[in-house]
């Protein structure tokens, strides 16, 4: 007799044969409520208690506690795994068995796996027999796979369902460990699955419904398998109770399913055949993404009624088209046409539709159109041909990225059957061509080598040919490709064919020059930055002694002798800096600015710099204009493309300055280095100069590169403005024809805020000290010197530290100390922005300036100052250190 605790699931009693309903003599009885449990363990014995918590009013504790009172040998099996710790929690007394292959309940992850257990079990438990045996017995007729594992993972219950499966006796598994189940491969991440599972609140966990759980038989076979596996507790120890099924069959019809719709989607694709259903009762229309691609109908699935198809029908074939769409509806019709598609935008285009009636479930013949597109050209013809004479090659190009190709050099037959991957324009693919046609298709410089290259290895006695080259698409495209080949010859050793493949290495190359790009970028900050730190320290004394002498000397022709040498300083540091800025190493300050109103008051400064006989215009129509960068670095960036404007003009001619709102997006982001999909304002600046070939254009943005001659310019001012771009997360694009001119399109993140008012700059007469005292703090001992004098000169009472121990030893001395003015690059136990943390914390009202030729990463994070920090980049002048110093006391 089974006993079923709390309400009966009709789920498993609704059919059973093998029990009544419960009742008077019954071989299954219900206790609804704990009285009728009571009752019932009180007046029989039952085989075993069922019970889902589920489904169940009675609280697991309440039954386990009367089943203890009453009946504690009689086992007690929940068909719910969500509720198996909290049992064992209840009832450790339960649990705790001497014999690990007689759990006291187990648990099922179904009704209809728990039906099945209950069936089993009722034949097992026809007869009153010892628990033990009973349990066994129940376990052997589940109708799967059930296993026991302790926590050092042995093997402790391994039932007849098992051993049917796996093929062990029980006898040669039990004890042993669980990884002799498993295939070797697979160990490992089973093992972090265990670990996981074990680490998780779950009870149950099911495996191998969506991933693909593996087992291993004893005869070595490998095989699929659906898995349920639940926490439990036996002697209080943790075990798990695992639950399988051989799933081999159904992962292989799954498995065949698949390759059935990829072959499906692979055959529309190649024969661009578009396919597509119309439900009338919902007036829904369903089309195969070939049949988007092929005519531009909507992609969206949610499209309500045939109208949307309708729409791209020309409008001459439009209501032909549907009098046989209602013909198919309303009598059954299938039909067969031509007929014209024509989606917005495009040309006309002749394709065969077709359509067949699809009965519903129901059986009526009328509910579903089926029909399919295609587009009907001379090209079709020679497709089809092709395809009928080299099935074979169809089907391996279907399976390879390459493009297949045939040369039977007897006949100077070239017959070359596109793959997957893009391969050469010709009009008429899969036909056959000679020599010179598919020569032709090569780019011009590399036709040569590759045309003697082929010819020396058919003359030769080699086996295999292969070549690099370009080759140029009938939309002035250029792709790459690598080919390969086979050489055929016969038994004189005369090459009679080649059969090849050809791959488009276009992106492969792209991307591995973008390695090599930022390899060029990573070595060039490296140098820059070795140098700059030092060599800026140098500048800073040149032109700081330079502006000391100059404030002392009244001779005009000494004057203009130093007037050159702080020009030829500047200049140097322009260099350091322009390197800097190509290799997206320079201190950027960003702020919001409005691109409108910046160009508009950088009228006169450009202005300055153009000839004369050069007119600039403006068309601001950017809206927002707002972006957030450096406004300086903007600045120079547009004068320096103004100079190399005016530069490519000559005297005469016009320069045009744009602003306007572009959005780029991922397809434009996927085909160009480092954009980041979004949108952007974009400043224009171009020219009706001379223009540039594309030889030169593909090296405008790399440094020192100038078309200048010899002494003009340093080949720095494009590449320092790409730079700037870039490191301003922004784009770069130039566009340029020889004779016509040329287009530099910044392409500026823009930013939703309000630009910001920018204080203007006190003159030179308000920057001197008003008593304060300055702390300098500088490792270089020539520049220590010379910044204390400049600052002694503007009025500054300074004490200097050679390195941060001095410093804060000086800090701890005295209180009178205004501003730490400190280098950031400093050897010792301490950086410069590792001392001014240490200050901030301590001095909280000691002011900071920094200053540095090369900050590196101490005080710059992504190639922004970090905020808060006030910071003078080396080399500086004496006004611009006078205006900086007061800026930075002054401010709150």
């Amino acid at each position: 007799m089974i006993l079923v605790a709390g309400d009966l699931p009709i789920e498993i009693t609704a059919g059973w044969p093998l029990t009544s309903r419960p009742g008077r003599g019954s071989a299954l009885r219900a206790a609804p409520d704990p009285e009728t449990l009571y009752r019932e363990l009180d007046r029989h014995h039952p085989s075993f208690i069922f019970c889902l918590p589920e489904r169940s009013s009675l609280r697991v504790e309440v039954i386990l506690d009367i089943r203890d009172r009453l009946a504690p040998d009689v086992p007690v099996i929940f068909a719910s795994v969500a509720e198996a710790e909290a049992v064992a929690r209840a009832n450790e007394s339960s649990v705790t068995s001497t014999d690990p292959a007689a759990p006291p309940h187990c648990a099922v992850h179904s009704l209809s796996s728990a039906s099945a257990a209950l069936r089993a079990a009722r034949q097992a438990t026809a007869k009153p027999h010892h628990r033990d045996a009973r349990l066994n017995s129940f376990l052997d007729h589940v109708p799967m796979a059930v296993l026991t594992i302790d926590p050092e993972r042995r093997i402790r219950l391994f039932n007849k369902g098992a051993e049917k499966i796996f093929g062990y006796e029980e006898t040669e598994v039990l004890g042993q460990d669980m990884n002799m189940l498993i295939p070797e491969g697979k160990r490992a991440r089973h093992d972090a699955h265990v670990a996981r599972f074990k680490r998780s609140a779950e009870d149950m966990r099911f495996m191998g419904e969506r991933s693909g759980v593996t087992a291993l038989r004893k005869d070595g076979t490998v095989f699929h398998a659906e898995a349920a596996v639940s926490k439990v507790l036996l002697g209080a120890k943790p075990h798990f109770s695992v639950f399988l099924t051989d799933a081999t069959r159904q992962w292989e019809a799954d498995a065949a399913r698949r390759r059935s719709e990829a072959a499906l989607a692979r055959a529309q694709r190649v024969a661009q055949i578009g396919s597509w259903e119309f439900d009338p009762g919902r007036g829904a229309l369903e089309w195969s993404e070939e049949m988007v691609r092929i005519h531009g109908v909507p992609g969206d699935p949610e499209a309500p009624d045939i109208e949307d198809f309708l729409r791209n029908v020309h409008a001459e074939d439009r209501d032909r088209f549907r009098r046989l769409v209602d013909g198919a509806l309303h009598r059954a019709e299938p039909f067969q046409t031509e007929i014209r598609m024509q989606p917005e935008g495009a040309a006309a285009e002749v394709v065969d539709a077709r359509a067949d009636i699809q009965a519903d479930e129901h059986g009526d013949g009328r509910e579903h159109i089926v029909g399919t597109s295609q587009v009907i050209t001379a090209r079709k013809e020679a497709e089809a041909r092709f395809r009928a004479e080299q099935e074979t090659l169809r089907l391996v190009t279907e399976l390879t990225t390459d493009n297949i190709w045939e040369w039977d050099i007897q006949d100077d037959a070239w017959q070359l059957e596109k793959g997957r991957s893009a391969g050469p324009d010709q009009d008429r693919p899969g036909a056959a061509l000679d020599f010179d046609a598919v020569m032709a298709m090569i780019h011009p410089e590399d036709r040569e080598s590759v045309e003697t290259g082929l010819r020396l290895a058919v003359q030769g006695d080699v086996e295999n040919w292969q070549a690099e080259y370009r080759s140029v698409g009938r939309d002035g495209s250029i792709r790459e490709f690598e080919n390969r080949a086979t050489i055929i010859r016969n038994a004189s050793g005369k090459a009679e064919r080649l059969v090849g493949g050809l791959s488009d290495v276009t992106e492969f190359r792209r991307l591995d020059r973008q390695f090599h790009e930022a390899q060029k970028l990573d070595t060039i900050g490296q140098l820059t930055g070795g140098l700059a730190h030092d060599f800026n320290n140098l500048l800073t004394i040149i032109l700081g002694s330079a502006d000391l002498l100059m404030q002392s000397l009244t001779d005009g022709r000494e004057r203009d002798q130093l007037a050159s040498v702080i020009d030829a300083a500047e200049r140097a540091a322009s260099l350091t800096d322009g390197l800097l800025a190509y290799s997206r190493r320079q201190p950027l300050e960003p702020e919001t600015v409005d691109l409108n109103l910046l160009l508009e008051s950088s009228f006169q400064l450009l202005r300055r710099g153009i000839e004369e006989g050069i007119r600039i215009d403006y068309h601001l129509k950017a809206s927002p204009s707002v972006v957030s960068l450096d406004r300086d670095r903007l600045q120079s960036s547009l004068l320096n493309l103004a100079i190399n404007a005016s530069h490519a003009i000559g005297e005469r001619g016009q320069i045009t300055i744009e602003t306007s709102n572009a959005v780029l997006d991922a397809a434009y982001a996927q085909r160009h280095t480092e954009v980041v999909p979004g949108s952007y304002v974009v400043l224009s600046v171009s020219d009706n100069g001379c223009g540039m070939s594309p030889d030169v254009l593909a090296q405008a943005f790399d440094p020192f590169f100038t078309m200048k001659g010899s002494g003009v310019g340093t080949g720095l001012g494009l590449s320092s403005v790409y730079g700037f771009v870039k490191q301003s997360g922004g784009h770069a694009k130039i566009y340029s024809e020889v004779g016509h001119g040329t287009t530099v399109k910044l392409y500026l993140p823009g930013n939703e805020g309000e630009a910001a008012d920018r204080d203007v700059p006190k003159p030179p007469e308000s920057v001197m000290a008003q008593g304060e005292r300055v702390l300098v703090v500088e490792d270089d001992d020539d520049l220590r010197r010379h910044v204390v004098a400049q600052m002694e000169r503007m009025g500054y009472t300074v004490i200097a530290a050679a390195d941060a121990r001095a410093a804060l030893d000086t800090l701890e001395a005295r209180d009178d100390i205004a501003l730490l003015f400190t280098d950031v690059v400093m050897p010792g136990e301490m950086n410069g922005a590792e001392l001014a943390r240490h200050v901030q914390t301590h001095w909280p009202d000691v002011k900071i300036l920094f200053t540095s030729g090369y900050t590196e990463n101490a005080i710059i994070h992504d190639g922004r100052l970090d905020k808060g920090v006030n910071l003078i980049s080396k080399p500086y002048r004496f006004i611009d250190l006078a205006v900086r110093l007061r800026k930075v006391l002054e401010s709150a």
